[in-house]
């Protein structure tokens, strides 16, 4: 949904985000949304790893085979998703332009910045809630472990209070030691 929202609110001919694999609980690292053209998939994926471990923006454009309309050309602009300073995927867009409309690059590179502090946020909140609820759940599993240890050593400490108030008479009467 978010690749959907991205891709057409800036006119984009696509949007990838790429996860780390430990950061969702699916079969699924990559979401796309939108045709990535075959002569951009290489080049989109070196993007995204330099982007993810330089832990910066990226972008570059890369041509495509002439046709009748012209040169297509698509951008790129990559930007990493952190969270505390570590990558938890990339956010990739591309935009194909053709010879006649290349000056419009400037604001994209500030907008895959921003949407990506976006991201980052919000995956951020993402696994800090995870982890609040894991910790949770330890905390209750303590608690209920504690509770339990209470109530053997109450029912210990009174077993042996019943015991000693039956030996006391039996002393007296019997001399039972």
């Amino acid at each position: 949904t978010i690749a959907l929202i991205i891709t057409r609110s800036l006119n984009a001919a696509f949007t990838t985000i790429r996860f780390g694999k430990d950061l969702l609980k699916t079969s699924r690292e990559r979401f796309v949304y939108g045709s990535v053209p075959d002569f951009v998939e290489v080049r989109l994926a070196e993007l995204e790893k330099a982007a993810q471990e330089g832990k910066r923006q990226a972008f570059d454009s890369v041509e495509g085979p002439q046709s009748r309309k012209g040169t297509s050309t698509v951008t790129l602009y990559s930007a990493p998703i952190l969270a505390r300073k570590s990558p938890l995927g990339v956010l990739t867009f591309g935009v194909e332009q053709r010879d006649e409309d290349s000056e419009s690059n400037g604001d994209y590179r500030r907008l895959v910045q921003d949407i990506a502090a976006y991201l980052s946020s919000g995956f951020e909140n993402m696994v800090l809630n995870v982890q609040l609820k894991s910790a949770l759940k330890e905390l209750s599993e303590a608690q209920r472990r504690i509770i339990e240890q209470e109530k053997l050593r109450s029912l210990g400490e009174m077993t042996a209070n019943i015991a000693h108030e039956i030996k006391n008479p039996l002393v007296v009467i019997g001399g039972f030691t």
